[in-house]
């Protein structure tokens, strides 16, 4: 499995320059990789919200008087109750849809809209662990405590180029060395239009209930041609 450590030595090697322990020391380095680290997992989250995917049922807290979003939920994509869907509504628009259950969110707790269908939480905290509703979400990842901790399985070793190329760039940019800066930057976006691109196509097929599959998980951020070393005038 890759680890944070895996990333700095490969970042380290893009350069000459880029003297081990003087260009950042490993807790600036671990640091920054986390940064970058996440933001690959937002940029995923944009694209296709089921690839970095979780469910986790949230008991009703009921010192907060709803349900508290999901402590590593980086976009919550459905919100159900014993299967059945929750619409979120907007919280000045509460009853927007009041003959499905529906909850509003705010300040990161979800509370019931108000309206006759809508989920309600109870006194007990017995009852309220039966009462808790299922949030499916775009999760983000978990935490790097070292750069020796492994990532996690979810993360697709296959791009790993892209965490060293960011920050190799990063380091590159601190050392002012605009040159090596494009250079980079041109080898990370090739990277990006291959992440994004296999985000977009990476589970294919999904039947509706109107017998529609649908072929993308999202609309197109990436044409193929773009993948292609210095574009492609050929409509991909």
């Amino acid at each position: 499995m890759t680890t944070p450590n895996d990333i700095f030595t490969a970042a380290l090697a893009k350069s000459r320059k880029n003297q081990p322990g003087i260009i950042a020391t490993p807790t600036e380095l671990l640091a920054t990789f986390i940064r970058i680290y996440s933001m690959f997992w937002t940029i995923a989250a944009r694209v296709n919200p089921t690839f970095f995917g979780k469910q986790l049922v949230v008991p009703f807290d009921i010192n907060l008087g709803g349900w508290p979003r999901p402590e590593d939920a980086e976009s919550i994509y459905l919100i159900e109750d014993d299967l059945e869907e929750i619409t979120v509504v907007p919280f000045d628009e509460k009853d927007a849809d009041p003959f499905t259950p529906a909850v509003y969110e705010w300040g990161q707790v979800f509370y019931g809209a108000g309206n006759p269908l809508d989920p309600v939480g109870t006194e007990s905290i017995a009852e309220s662990v039966e009462e808790g509703l299922l949030f499916w979400y775009s999760k983000e990842p978990d935490e790097v405590a070292s750069a020796a901790t492994a990532l996690e399985a979810l993360w697709p070793e296959t791009f790993n180029e892209l965490l060293v190329l960011e920050l190799a760039i990063i380091l590159a940019i601190k050392d002012e060395r605009p040159t090596e800066v494009g250079q980079l930057k041109e080898e990370r976006d090739a990277w990006l239009r291959r992440f994004i691109a296999h985000l977009e196509h990476a589970t294919t097929g999904v039947s509706r209930s109107t017998g529609a599959a649908q072929r993308y998980t999202a609309q197109s951020y990436m044409p193929l041609n773009a993948l292609l070393a210095g574009g492609s005038s050929v409509e991909l």
